[in-house]
């Protein structure tokens, strides 16, 4: 368990510090536009990114409030199980999992 708990840690360290430093910081901003090399930041990409993130929010959500949601009573009897042993190691996992299967059923 603790290699899991560390792997876990490094792995969140790792994906903030390449989304904040790399992915979204402020020297892809201010590349000079007569450049137009692929490492310039464009709209469309935060845009891509914050609709991404929107759609995981409301499964987030549903995720740590399964009684305000349209779970059937076996899933809400599972999720607050899941809730009350504590997730933060296969939280990431389980939301791309609801994810999945919300796309699916759509």
């Amino acid at each position: 368990m603790g290699f899991l708990r560390l792997f876990a840690s490094s792995f969140h360290w790792d994906f903030s510090d390449y989304l904040l430093e790399t992915k979204f910081s402020s020297k892809r901003i201010f590349i000079p536009k007569k450049s137009k090399t692929s490492e310039s930041l464009t709209i469309e990409e935060v845009n891509k990114y914050v609709d991404s993130l929107q759609s995981y929010v409301v499964i987030w959500y549903q995720l740590n409030n399964p009684d305000a949601n349209s779970f059937s009573k076996e899933e809400v009897y599972w999720l607050s199980r899941i809730n009350r042993l504590g997730y933060k190691d296969f939280a990431p996992l389980l939301l791309v999992y609801l994810k999945t299967i919300n796309d699916t059923f759509k």
